[in-house]
């Protein structure tokens, strides 16, 4: 679900919105926003079933000691490489370099 909701989901989109942006002759940041309601109707519609298939078949929920901490998911070596690629890619798209430029300097 992940990679499927990555392809309709602002900041990411797929390659689909570079082209879009190219055809269209408009910028990546407005087919960017023109995505984001039905990326959330999206995440939306994959929060309810899961939720209505974990209740039908009675899974319990995971405990406490079984989690990961907040300090282990937040570590700055895990979050570093995602904010600079995310970083590089706003860079790029909002300083009006093309769409290939852009992509280069998120990666």
């Amino acid at each position: 679900m992940a990679s499927t909701g990555g392809q309709i989901a602002p900041p990411i989109l797929g390659a689909a919105a570079f082209i879009m942006a190219e055809i269209l002759g408009e910028s990546y940041l407005r087919i960017a926003l023109a995505a984001l309601l039905p990326a959330i109707l999206f995440y939306l519609g994959v929060f309810v079933t899961i939720h209505l298939v974990a209740k039908r078949r009675q899974l319990q929920v995971v405990p406490d000691d079984e989690l990961p901490s907040w300090a282990d998911v937040i570590r700055p070596e895990r979050l570093i490489p995602i904010l600079a690629a995310l970083g590089g890619l706003f860079y790029g798209v909002l300083s009006g370099r093309s769409i290939q430029m852009s992509a280069f300097t998120a990666s």
